[in-house]
């Protein structure tokens, strides 16, 4: 009898084993992802030789943690002629690497300061803030399963962040929803209402290949990688339309 009992109790505990084992992989092993799954944090200041970084925004600069992976990207930074007759016709110089970007892995952060080193203590590219530079959180996962859209954080001229989205897969990514950042990217030109002047009715007016913000005459531009003209001098509002 106390056989009997004994192979019961063993088999109950085997079974309740194995239920567990169950019921833990599913826990666990279930990666549901959708809507933004990034944090992001504007760079104010890059130490292009130590190899390290200066988050402004303290409140920013506590989203990271060691051992977090990252990307560091340069989001803008080339300037270009702003002279009539050839404005925007080539590069006139480059700050930074623009477009330029790296993972990275944190090795410690400084709330204090704001300042965050990496493991590896080399850049691979140059990086110039004035180009907006941005340190995203890049999330790791084993296998996600994309459930519902997923999309980046709309890319914010003001506070120079967004418009990336980024992650780290180990295996298997399953889509049972879109990945899709359509618009969340830099800004489109917003709509204006001009007085209806041609370039045949005042041409010494309406000729000109850029124009300030206050001219009511003319559309304002899309962004772009070109923020600054060839002396590093913002190109708004100067050249805003």
């Amino acid at each position: 009898m106390t056989d009997r009992t004994s192979n019961h109790i063993n088999k109950l505990l085997i079974i309740l084993l194995i239920l567990f084992s169950f019921n833990s992989t599913s826990v666990n092993g279930q990666e549901n992802i959708s809507g933004v799954i990034n944090k992001y944090a504007k760079v104010t200041y890059c130490d292009n030789v130590a190899d390290y970084v200066v988050i402004g925004n303290l409140v920013q600069a506590s989203q990271f943690s060691p051992g977090d992976y990252v990307l560091l990207i340069q989001m803008q930074g080339v300037g270009i002629q702003t002279a009539q007759d050839s404005y925007g016709t080539n590069v006139q110089s480059v700050y930074g690497t623009p477009g330029g970007y790296e993972f990275l892995i944190v090795l410690s952060v400084n709330t204090g300061t704001g300042r965050i080193d990496f493991t590896r203590n080399v850049f691979i590219n140059t990086y110039d803030v004035a180009g907006n530079v941005q340190l995203v959180q890049v999330p790791f996962y084993n296998s996600p399963t994309v459930t519902a859209t997923l999309a980046s954080q709309n890319w914010n001229s003001t506070t120079g962040t967004g418009g990336v989205l980024a992650m780290i897969v180990g295996k298997k990514l399953t889509l049972n929803a879109d990945i899709d950042v359509t618009g969340n990217g830099f800004n489109g030109a917003a709509g204006v209402s001009g007085i209806g002047q041609c370039v045949n009715t005042n041409e010494t007016a309406n000729n000109h290949d850029s124009y300030p913000d206050s001219w009511n005459n003319a559309g304002y531009k899309g962004e772009g990688v070109a923020i600054h003209d060839a002396s590093k001098v913002l190109l708004l509002p100067n050249h805003a339309k």
